[in-house]
């Protein structure tokens, strides 16, 4: 009887043809720049970008873009 392993390969960058990968991409992208606003720490922003969406979610949830927040975070990067 021969064994087989399942292989999950995670990557950074999505495939170009996915437009589903690429907006996902993006908005890991933004996740990373509202966690490094809120926090400016790396480690977070790493953590946070694995989570994706949760974490907006999760700001949303709290406020954070109340305020005008959500235009400060932008005119930081751009």
């Amino acid at each position: 009887m021969s064994k087989t392993k399942k292989v999950i390969y995670f990557t950074l960058l999505p495939k170009v043809d996915e437009l589903v990968g690429v907006i996902n991409f993006c908005i890991r992208i933004f996740v990373v720049m509202v966690s490094y606003h809120f926090n400016s720490s790396i480690g977070w922003a790493i953590l946070h970008y694995i989570l994706g969406p949760v974490y907006l979610l999760y700001c949303l949830l709290l406020g954070r873009f109340a305020d005008g927040q959500f235009m400060e975070i932008i005119n930081q990067y751009f």
